[in-house]
């Protein structure tokens, strides 16, 4: 899916970080829709992710190191991601959001996850 990406567009950036930080995290959906750039902290060894886990009603930190390959790196992305926000304007709020500057639900979400997959050609 990550192949598929030229991540050249704000948008394709996003869809990077979406999904190598949803894997490094463990995130469900919608866990990954409500992240704020404010609960992705860069460290010495990568990112502090705090992630609100809605099924135990509670946050929890994941440490999120940087990977080896750089097309595959979450913090990589992430930065990346951040980077074109700010070129953008958007300094503070929201980390996923749509091409307007609203955040990404989990249908959306999914949407894209979707639209991934089928790009990869996968079912």
């Amino acid at each position: 899916m990550l192949a598929t990406l030229d991540r050249d567009t704000l948008a394709e950036k996003r869809d990077a970080a979406l999904l190598l930080l949803g894997y490094a995290c463990a995130a469900r959906v919608s866990e990954l829709a409500a992240l704020d750039r404010d609960d992705a902290v860069e460290t010495e060894d990568g990112l502090l992710v705090s992630v609100y886990r809605r099924k135990l009603k509670r946050h929890d930190e994941v440490a999120v190191s940087c990977g080896s390959h750089p097309a595959t790196c979450p913090v990589r992305a992430v930065r990346a991601l951040l980077a074109a926000l700010d070129a953008e304007g958007r300094t503070a709020g929201m980390l996923f959001t749509t091409a307007s500057g609203s955040r990404l639900d989990e249908p959306a979400v999914w949407g894209l996850l979707r639209s991934l997959a089928r790009r990869a050609g996968l079912s």
